[in-house]
């Protein structure tokens, strides 16, 4: 029992991981800026030079071009034509 709530003390509190953030990936392209495309990236095919996303939600996109970096930590996917 003591152990249990010392780990439970120690975790990290919601609030310090962002509390009622979603982590899904927003997807930005190269040269537009900071403004995303498309956001609360679900799922994602990438085929030689096409990218199908589709959101949480539902809403589906297709990229004709390539995945030029992915960065986790941030949840941003940067896309960018050829």
């Amino acid at each position: 029992m003591l152990a249990a709530a010392w780990r439970k003390r120690d975790m990290p509190s919601q609030r310090a991981w962002g509390e009622n953030e979603m982590c899904l990936a927003k997807v930005y392209e190269a040269t537009e800026g900071d403004e995303p495309i498309l956001e609360d990236i679900a799922y994602m095919i990438i085929d030689g030079e096409r990218v199908e996303m589709v959101t949480l939600f539902g809403q589906r996109r297709v990229f004709e071009g390539k995945v030029r970096q992915v960065d986790f930590v941030k949840s941003k996917v940067q896309l960018e034509k050829d």
